[in-house]
């Protein structure tokens, strides 16, 4: 039983106890009333000397004893009613005690619980910083300078699961093209007999941003897992690199994923057109090469 169930209880037998109380009283106030009726017609009846003013009185002192009598033996009933009551209220108090014990134990057991989560979640996101240090360190030592000529520079890198190319990133990369934007994406570089490896490095290192279309089929995938750890890790040495689209997935997956996300604002593209998705991209290219 619940503690406000349990309170609920108390409080009712509470407010009975105080109802007989008053009943009692009552009784005892009325019972007090009629014994002093009767005592006074008994005097009375002593000191007459008239024949039927003694009977009279007798009478009357009669039915005034037999009223407080009733008054005292609902009093008693009441009582015993109460005390009852009493018995009642004491068995609920220490069911509550024991109930707010026990609420007591599961909260403090909740909150471990939810500690024991935090903590493994920070181990998580401890190994996550260390997979992306070592990344960087591999980087640095692969492109220490991180440059390329000019002319060899894509102005983004399509980062994606190959489940998601139709409809969305074929689409995405068509209204790109269409607008002048340089953009490396595997169907169009990647050819027979040409290293993946090299070709997916080469495109890294050659682009000045990466989309990553962050879908189900991306985070489940082994390959995109490790494009993305090293997209992070270009990311955190070129600053303003990474530019995240949430494609059929929700935010709290995607943190789920990469708690570092947290931090990099998505496109969603259940929210905006592909249209409108390479026109933003288009803006923030124009602005970067601006500014």
């Amino acid at each position: 039983m619940s503690v406000s169930t349990i309170q609920s209880t108390i409080e009712r037998y509470r407010k009975e106890i105080n109802d007989l109380s008053t009943k009692i009283a009552d009784k005892r106030k009325r019972a007090a009333n009629a014994q002093a009726k009767a005592d006074k017609a008994s005097a009375d009846a002593r000191k007459s000397k008239s024949t039927s003013t003694i009977r009279s009185k007798i009478s009357e002192s009669e039915r005034y004893y037999k009223e407080a009598n009733k008054h005292l033996s609902d009093m008693a009933d009441l009582e015993k009613k109460r005390a009852a009551k009493d018995k009642q209220l004491i068995a609920e108090e220490k069911k509550l005690v024991k109930a707010q014990s026990d609420e007591e134990k599961k909260r403090i057991k909740a909150q471990q619980k939810i500690s024991d989560a935090n903590e493994r979640k920070m181990k998580s996101l401890t190994q996550t910083v260390r997979t992306v240090q070592l990344e960087q360190s591999k980087l640095k030592a692969i492109y220490p300078l991180l440059t390329v000529p000019s002319e060899d520079a894509y102005d983004v890198f399509i980062s994606h699961a190959s489940e998601d190319k139709v409809p969305f990133v074929d689409t995405l990369v068509e209204e790109l093209l269409q607008r002048g934007v340089k953009v490396w994406y595997d169907r169009h570089v990647l050819t027979w007999g040409r290293s993946i490896r090299q070709n997916i490095d080469a495109g890294l290192r050659q682009s000045k941003f990466a989309i990553i279309v962050l879908s189900e089929h991306y985070i489940q995938k082994y390959w995109t897992q490790k494009e993305f750890n090293a997209l992070f890790s270009l990311g955190s040495q070129l600053g303003d690199f990474l530019l995240p689209i949430w494609h059929n997935i929700t935010p709290e997956r995607a943190m789920e994923f990469s708690p570092m996300l947290s931090d990099s604002f998505a496109l969603k593209s259940s929210d905006l057109s592909v249209a409108q998705i390479a026109d933003m991209f288009v803006e923030k290219l124009n602005y970067d090469n601006n500014g």
